[in-house]
């Protein structure tokens, strides 16, 4: 009977073992072609992987976070044409002083002919010349609130674009505070798993 039990138990590590060894054979041609290599080049595996210690506190990858994360970027830069969307808005309350010129210059020449009566000799040249300068200055009296309406809007649309802001950056605070802890906690949890592979090697001594 124990010796039944151990052939099926046998056969049931065999099993395990040609699930295990097909799992392989899938990961590796799916690692294959995204890497555009033939699906059965073999891939050489390090059963040793060395963690090289982390060498910025949190507070300076939070700091490198802020300077390169490029959705924090669009924020600062929505913010700031925000603000000066406001700028334009303000504008339009203020009179406009348009600066004009023109210059112009004509040019003309004639010159003698002949026809079956009369003969006749005329040249001369004509020429003038003209320039233009002058400010017009312009002010809207009432367009129907227009301006004061697309003035509030733009406030409205700066004050959404600050709070989106804010929002960014404490979403991207709390994805490095947590990434830096959970890569803290794993180092702990590799450290638990070599004790227990020691243990283990020692049991099956045993």
């Amino acid at each position: 009977t124990d010796l039944l039990d151990a052939r099926v138990a046998f056969n049931n590590d065999e099993e395990s073992l040609l699930q295990r060894q097909l799992r392989v054979v899938i990961a590796r041609k799916d690692l294959n072609i995204p890497l555009a290599q033939n699906p059965a080049t073999p891939i050489v595996i390090k059963k040793e992987i060395l963690i090289p210690p982390l060498e910025f506190e949190v507070n300076e990858l939070l700091d490198l976070a802020e300077k390169h994360n490029s959705t924090l970027m669009v924020a600062r830069q929505n913010k700031t044409i925000a603000e000066e969307n406001i700028n334009l808005a303000k504008s339009t309350f203020y009179p406009r002083l348009n600066l004009f010129a023109n210059y112009g210059y004509t040019g003309r020449k004639s010159y003698g002919g002949r026809s079956e009566r009369v003969t006749f000799s005329i040249s001369g040249k004509t020429r003038s010349v003209d320039a233009i300068v002058g400010l017009r200055l312009s002010f809207n009296l009432f367009n129907g609130n227009i301006n004061k309406i697309d003035y509030q809007n733009a406030l409205v649309d700066e004050k959404n674009q600050d709070l989106a802001l804010k929002d960014t950056r404490n979403r991207l605070a709390g994805l490095v505070f947590e990434t830096y802890e959970t890569f803290q906690k794993w180092l702990g949890t590799v450290e638990l798993e070599k004790q227990n592979v020691v243990a283990a090697q020692q049991n099956l001594d045993r």
